[in-house]
């Protein structure tokens, strides 16, 4: 079977002894092929071998989906934890086999500053990995409830999340970090050792790394411009102080910030949720934050910076202009979603200039002159606001002009209500409906 088969790029693995009960030695399998990894499952004596190195002996499988054998992986699930404070990352192994059968699961969970673990997290992470290893997972995770979400990331529904990680054949110290918006970044270490050689079956060579090239595949990474002009620089130590409470850190950081940089600009929305992010970060870790944490924050208010100076240079209305710079913020510095700066101008662009900007009511509040009030938050009532005409348009007319419309506007969502998709608006948030030429019949 496995000579049959070894060639097949859809075969992840080979398990050894699952549903039987007779021996199974690994060294055979391991003879026909060397390259992929061997599991054992209730093998009979221990005759797996050497060579099955993940063994889940006496586990259900169903619970080695949802929780992989760690050696401390216990999940605390205490409903009565603080405030999400930092990442805590675990490893399956601590060293493995230098070679390209060898790999490990990575955990990530978010924890309190109690270190016990925050039921519902749902934060944005970003893995990374150092070493003679590659991360066969996705590098960007972001949960499926976020509004801010991006279709090319990997979604989850809450904390914690897993990876994999392999080994490149080399041997050497491995390091994962995971690092996330507001949060002390957590990381993990493991050895890859050198293999030795046992196999008493059918010898093979090593395999050459010359002339060989990897197998293509679809990565879900979002990358920035390789170029970001840095507004605020980069840290070069920790940052450290004493215990106070949320406006001592954030006189703290701001002081901070403007010292190293005295050009930047501390009036900006994007300045201050940076500002009160790292606070806030402050607070969870009594005082203490790490440079890679602050530069972690400050390389998305860099980018966050790039795309609110376009904003600025387009002919959107200033309301809405207004309204984009808060979304992007949110989205970018507090949320740590990865944004392209050069694919949101593309976005920008797209976008028809001049419209009318609606806001659905909130309360009270006096909006610029110009702008319209819509008592509803559906997407047909609120253009219908500012062109009556439009309630007379036919179905695929009106089914148009929703999707063109939504498109341009980040804070209207499609949700399914009672069976049917219905384009809803988010209350008190500037939408923008352009000119009627753009959504004619």
């Amino acid at each position: 079977m496995i000579r049959r088969d070894r060639n097949h790029p859809s075969i992840l693995f080979w398990s050894m002894g699952s549903l039987t009960d007779h021996p199974a030695d690994s060294k055979y399998a391991y003879s026909e092929d060397s390259t992929r990894i061997l599991t054992s499952y209730k093998v009979p004596g221990g005759s797996a071998g050497t060579y099955a190195r993940h063994r889940y002996d006496g586990v259900p499988f169903s619970d080695l989906v949802r929780y992989p054998l760690t050696e401390n992986n216990v999940l605390n699930q205490d409903t009565g934890s603080g405030e999400p404070a930092k990442i805590v990352v675990k490893g399956s192994h601590k060293k493995i086999m230098a070679d390209r059968s060898s790999v490990v699961i990575i955990t990530a969970d978010v924890v309190d500053s109690r270190g016990n673990h925050v039921d519902g997290a749902t934060n944005t992470i970003k893995w990374a990995v150092t070493g003679p290893a590659t991360l066969t997972g996705p590098v960007v995770f972001e949960s499926e409830n976020s509004i801010y979400s991006s279709d090319k990331s990997t979604k989850y529904k809450e904390m914690p999340v897993f990876n994999v990680i392999r080994s490149t054949g080399e041997k050497g110290k491995i390091g994962v970090s995971v690092s996330s918006s507001g949060l002390a970044s957590g990381s993990f270490e493991l050895d890859a050792e050198e293999v030795k050689k046992e196999n008493t079956g059918i010898s093979e060579p090593i395999l050459n790394e010359e002339g060989r090239r990897q197998v293509p595949k679809a990565i879900l990474v979002i990358e920035r411009l390789e170029e970001i002009p840095q507004e605020i620089k980069p840290a070069t130590s920790d940052f450290k102080t004493g215990i106070s409470d949320k406006k001592g850190y954030l006189n703290s950081i701001k002081n901070y910030i403007f010292k190293i940089n005295p050009s930047v600009d501390t009036t900006t929305v994007e300045f201050r949720l940076l500002a009160s992010l790292l606070a806030n970060y402050m607070v969870n870790n009594n005082g203490q934050m790490a440079s890679a944490d602050y530069n972690f924050s400050v390389s998305h208010y860099n980018n966050c910076r790039l795309i609110s100076g376009y904003i600025d240079a387009t002919k959107l209305p200033l309301l809405f202009k207004v309204e984009l710079k808060k979304y992007y913020s949110e989205a970018i510095i507090i949320h740590g979603t990865e944004k392209n700066a050069g694919d949101e101008m593309n976005w920008m662009n797209w976008i028809p200039s001049g419209g009318t900007v609606v806001v659905c009511r909130e309360d009270d509040t006096k909006w610029p002159t110009g702008t319209v009030i819509a008592g509803k938050d559906e997407l047909p009532d609120i253009i219908a606001a500012v062109y009556p005409v439009f309630e007379n348009y036919s179905n695929e007319a009106r089914e148009r002009a929703l999707t063109f419309v939504s498109k341009m506007n980040p804070y209207v969502h499609q949700v399914k209500e009672n069976g049917r998709i219905i384009y809803r608006a988010e209350k008190g948030k500037a939408i923008l409906v352009p000119l009627i030429k753009f959504i004619s019949q």
